[in-house]
């Protein structure tokens, strides 16, 4: 079992690899495994990667994150040029549903809510957002609804098997 300076050393290597971190933005505390980012960043993105590639690291048992977004004044949008933003990346992107998928946006934080009926619209929909200039954080509220019921296809299957026999 790695000890917690091993881990962080991973973490640290792997903060290296990644090319849009620069690893000093970024502290790093290991306890019994359980990792604690901090620091200061200037774009949504570099949060997400962060957490992946700690995630990627062995022996890491949790991840607690609290990595602060601050954009520059040049880079700093309202609520609703995100908004208008957001709209537009799903509009561009045909594996977003963007008709069953409502955004809201309050104070950079965009909260995804609606219903889809494959998971890859899901993450699409999150992809797509995390990668708007002024997003401080999501909430992807997205419920997925398949169209096919899981019973009407055990059904289907059995009917299968008795025409088999």
């Amino acid at each position: 079992m790695k000890t917690d300076c091993q881990i962080k050393q991973d973490i640290l290597d792997e903060l290296v690899f990644q090319p849009n971190i620069e690893e000093n933005q970024i502290g790093v505390v290991v306890e019994d495994g359980v990792v604690m980012l901090t620091g200061v960043v200037d774009d949504f993105s570099i949060k997400v990667a962060a957490k992946k590639a700690v995630r990627k690291v062995k022996g890491v048992r949790a991840v607690a994150e609290d990595i602060e977004i601050k954009y520059g004044t040049d880079y700093q949008k309202t609520d609703l040029e995100i908004a208008k933003a957001i709209v537009y990346a799903f509009k561009e992107n045909t594996a977003i549903p963007e008709t069953k998928i409502e955004i809201e946006v309050s104070d950079g934080w965009v909260n995804l809510s609606g219903e889809v009926t494959f998971p890859y619209e899901k993450e699409a929909a999150k992809k797509a957002t995390e990668i708007i200039l002024g997003v401080k954080g999501i909430n992807n509220a997205i419920v997925i609804k398949p169209t096919v019921n899981p019973e009407t296809i055990k059904g289907k299957s059995n009917l299968l098997e008795l025409e088999e026999k």
